[in-house]
């Protein structure tokens, strides 16, 4: 069954939000839809209980790494899922404000089918977000609730009052989620200023210890912190069995029994929960976000590790990142280093005259270009304007030359 069908709409229910589920060792991580489907047999319609796995046993965090798009700040990614979802909710023209007199107006004015064909076009856009951002999956049961309240409506399968209370705090969660963009932002800036400036600065701190620093300087500076919004007395509402029982949980609690693995699986239901789900594994686990010094996507590691290099597969090399830079880390250097790079060449041209015996062996020249390099390095290294650089660069290469 497509679950981004009007067919699985009008005959599969979804009982209950998105189950999160995390491995024993704490390392991989999957995204489960559970829904029953209604089967003829024998004449009969029999439920039958069904899956769809949005991601299934991935390396922990990096699916949340990847819908904030961390990296790709050219292409966006994940604001284009978000934009394009939105859209497709825009495009329904449900009211802003939800109550009896204005779904009345909606339904006099919007017939059956304009409601099915915006619909269908929903359930694509959201199908092409979640193949590139899985974890936008933990809002497709409110797409479900939301389409087929409509369309029971619409089939007079339900009343209006049926359906307001449900519409409306689905709308509310859509305009958290995908008409605004709030949260990925706050949620990129903490984990660019917890996790990838102090990596790139060569702190060597443990991640909690990070989080606190970084906690401390925004209660000093007096603007909002992604992490502090779900402290221990936030609650949170998870649905039960549909969009009108819900159980509310302490968030620390919830926390608490997500790290235990009790139950094998734990129900999310917005991006918020699960990006701070994610950073909250990260803590625990004592890992550390890094940028692959290679192929520049974000993996995570322990924090007194010296890797570099992320286990993807690099390009169509047949080799991981981790593969490849150990067989061409020389090179890798040199090209991204313009300075090692024309020490490089300047090293190989003297070195091939003393090889060939136009330059004496003990010459000097080899150490005055050693140490030339060193010198020109600690000043291209703390100039901060490409400009300047690029001055630094052209005089250390006039001077390689003269050498």
């Amino acid at each position: 069954m497509d679950i981004f069908s009007w067919a699985f709409i009008d005959e599969c229910v979804v009982k209950r939000a998105c189950a999160y589920e995390l491995s024993e060792d704490g390392k991989e991580e999957s995204l489960r839809l559970s829904y029953t489907q209604y089967l003829m047999k024998d004449g009969k319609e029999c439920p039958a209980s069904k899956q769809h796995y949005f991601f299934r046993n991935d390396p922990v965090g990096t699916n949340w790494m990847k819908m904030m798009d961390l990296e790709d700040k050219d292409d966006q990614v994940t604001i284009d899922v978000l934009d394009s979802i939105g859209a497709a909710i825009r495009a329904l023209e449900l009211p802003e404000e939800v109550n009896e007199n204005t779904l009345q107006a909606y339904f006099a004015s919007h017939p059956s089918d304009f409601f099915t064909d915006r619909g269908g076009e929903l359930l694509t856009a959201f199908q092409k977000g979640v193949r590139k951002r899985p974890a936008i999956g933990v809002t497709f049961p409110e797409v479900v609730w939301l389409l087929s309240s409509v369309r029971l409506f619409y089939q007079k399968k339900s009343s209006l009052e049926d359906i307001i209370q449900p519409i409306s705090r689905i709308m509310n969660s859509f305009r958290q989620n995908f008409l605004s963009h709030e949260i990925f932002d706050e949620a990129r800036q903490y984990v660019n200023d917890v996790f990838i400036l102090p990596y790139q600065e060569m702190w060597r701190t443990e991640p909690r210890t990070t989080a606190d620093h970084y906690k401390n300087l925004c209660r000093s500076a007096g603007f909002p912190n992604f992490y502090e919004k779900y402290s221990n007395t936030y609650t949170y509402q998870v649905p039960k069995t549909d969009p009108d029982q819900s159980l509310t949980r302490n968030w620390s609690m919830y926390m608490t029994i997500i790290n235990n693995h009790e139950n094998g699986e734990h129900l999310v239901t917005s991006c918020a929960q699960y990006l701070h789900i994610g950073i909250e594994q990260l803590f625990n686990s004592s890992s550390e976000l890094r940028a692959c010094a290679l192929c520049g996507n974000y993996f995570s590691t322990r924090y007194t590790s010296n890797q570099q290099y992320c286990t993807r597969p690099y390009k169509d090399t047949g080799l991981t990142c981790s593969q490849y830079a150990s067989r061409n880390n020389f090179k890798i250097k040199a090209k991204k280093n313009v300075m090692a790079a024309e020490y490089t060449r300047a090293y190989n041209q003297l070195y091939a005259r003393i090889r060939t015996g136009k330059t004496p062996s003990k010459t000097p020249f080899m150490q005055a270009l050693k140490d030339l390099h060193k010198e020109y390095q600690k000043k291209y290294d703390a100039c901060t304007d490409e400009s300047g650089k690029q001055k630094i660069y052209d005089e250390y290469a006039s001077l390689n030359k003269k050498l």
